[in-house]
């Protein structure tokens, strides 16, 4: 069916995308791979693959997350720095609960702002 289809479309778009990366920062070009990773595969696969009611929430609330995902890289990119790669696993874990409460408090107060 067409939702099996946009499922499998959207997970190989998105592991291509993750294999490209690794490919390009094993190639010698980091900085690329770093752009590459930005990539919004996943919001436009999920702009196109969604209902069209929902589309206009899913990119609103994928505002929600770029800014997060720019805190996230951001923490990451200070403990890394600070800490040196060897850390990365432990950078990793306290940038993803960073960009978890920047999540979860922007969302209490964009839906207490939206129904006030």
């Amino acid at each position: 069916s067409k939702k099996i289809m946009n499922y499998l479309t959207g997970f190989a778009a998105g592991g291509g995308l993750v294999a490209l990366v690794m490919f390009t920062a094993k190639k010698g070009f980091p900085e690329y791979a770093g752009i590459v990773m930005t990539f919004p595969v996943v919001a436009l696969l999920s702009i196109l693959l969604s209902e069209p009611s929902s589309v206009m929430r899913i990119a609103g609330w994928g505002v929600l997350g770029a800014v997060a995902l720019l805190f996230f890289l951001g923490t990451f990119t200070l403990l890394i720095s600070f800490l040196g790669p060897d850390r990365r696993y432990f950078s990793l874990m306290v940038a993803s609960i960073v960009w978890l409460a920047i999540v979860f408090i922007a969302s209490i107060l964009l839906k207490a702002i939206l129904s006030s």
